[in-house]
């Protein structure tokens, strides 16, 4: 079987590319072949930061014109037979809906061995709480998620922990819940945005130091173990 990851979370804001980043690192580090597509027209930093280890570039629109933008996405997996990772932009969820049912794709993944994967990030808000039960009442089991914590934007989870018709439904789909780091320094944060890098280059490069780099390691450390909880890859 074939898995086929998003990474998003519907709102903005939340998170989601810092995320994306950090997996890739974490595939990275444990030598896993997969295909990594940057969705997001607008602010493609997944991209320009992994271009040079193949990053691509898929449009995933509501637009008509753009409809048959995101199929490279799924054949990629089946002609590739590699697990493939999508940046979403913050605005995609109902493009990406509407992609899922018009293509008829749920249908199809099951011909061609394919499943899906929606790692959800959250942020501790009301929004994003009220997002993922959308989410996860919209395709109803169809595809699996993961709840994904964004310790980086919150620290207070009242709100989602005590939402008993989220929790009713976590699990009911059994979706596991992850507790996602901080990334503690935020001029290396922009520092790495800036100069396009990956984490992984950013933790041996020259132009950061000591202190900076072990930052980086720390929460590459730190995410993996998050990545390790869910049990996806």
């Amino acid at each position: 079987m074939i898995r086929i990851h998003w990474c998003g979370g519907i709102a903005g804001g939340v998170g989601k590319s810092t995320v994306c980043f950090a997996m890739i690192a974490f595939l990275e580090a444990l030598k896993v072949s997969c295909i990594i597509v940057d969705s997001d027209r607008d602010k493609p930093d997944v991209y320009r930061a992994h271009k040079d280890i193949g990053c691509r570039r898929a449009i995933l629109s509501e637009a008509e014109r753009f409809e048959n933008g995101a199929n490279a996405i799924f054949e990629a997996a089946v002609e590739e037979q590699k697990p493939v990772l999508v940046n979403l932009a913050a605005s995609s969820f109902n493009a990406l809906c509407s992609w899922v049912e018009n293509a008829d794709l749920l249908l199809l993944a099951q011909e061609y061995d394919i499943r899906f994967t929606y790692w959800f990030v959250l942020d501790g808000t009301p929004t994003s709480s009220t997002l993922l039960k959308r989410a996860l009442k919209h395709f109803d089991g169809g595809i699996d998620f993961i709840a994904v914590k964004n310790y980086g934007k919150s620290n207070d989870w009242r709100i989602v922990d005590g939402d008993a018709d989220l929790a009713t439904l976590l699990e009911q789909y059994q979706v596991p819940v992850v507790s996602f780091p901080k990334f503690h320094g935020e001029a290396e944060r922009q520092a790495i945005l800036d100069k396009r890098l990956s984490l992984l280059k950013a933790a041996r490069s020259p132009e950061f130091g000591i202190i900076s780099r072990q930052r980086v390691k720390k929460f590459l450390r730190e995410s993996a173990e998050a990545f390790d909880h869910a049990g996806m890859w």
